[in-house]
């Protein structure tokens, strides 16, 4: 199992994954096609999305400008305590493309993401980190898409690594891209 980066003239290929990713309808189309995709299939899409993740419009977007207002929620009263109302700002909520992103490509992604081998995410990470600029990946990590893929990237590695299924070969490799 391998990831396919697109290189060459399949560049031009992530680039139109970027426009057709940047409407609502592209979007949504992605988890209905997603299951009728062959595992090499999936996987160049995921190493096409890989090579242009920083630049989808979901991620060049920072939590920061998400947050429309502060909400107002009920703390839970401590033994004794009256229940007041307390003002801060909560998780931001989503906008609505980023709402969108999450449920219907975020989460074929995060189930590709649970069936791939250890071998493959040093990879994965090492063509991320160098199709992105520097300013790509603070963005990534200003967003909660970004974020969000980071953790289940992530984890991800960290269950492999628990579970044994990774070679100390593979280990070494994964800790040189971190």
């Amino acid at each position: 199992m391998r990831v396919g980066f697109p290189t060459g003239a399949n560049r031009a290929a992530a680039e139109r994954l970027l426009e057709f990713l940047g409407a609502d309808k592209g979007k949504r189309v992605v988890r209905r096609v997603f299951p009728r995709l062959t595992e090499a299939q999936r996987l160049l899409f995921f190493g096409a999305l890989i090579r242009v993740f920083d630049r989808l419009d979901v991620v060049s977007t920072p939590i920061q400008s998400q947050v429309p207002c502060p909400t107002k929620r009920r703390s839970r009263a401590a033994h004794g305590q009256r229940l007041t109302d307390v003002h801060f700002v909560d998780r931001p909520p989503c906008t609505p493309q980023v709402a969108v992103f999450m449920d219907n490509v975020m989460a074929p992604i995060g189930a590709l993401l649970s069936r791939l081998p250890f071998a493959v995410l040093p990879a994965t990470l090492k063509t991320m980190l160098d199709t992105m600029t520097l300013f790509g990946v603070f963005n990534m990590a200003r967003s909660r898409v970004g974020v969000a893929f980071l953790q289940q990237f992530l984890l991800r590695a960290e269950e492999l690594k628990q579970q044994g299924a990774a070679t100390p070969e593979e280990q070494t490799d994964w800790c040189a891209h971190m």
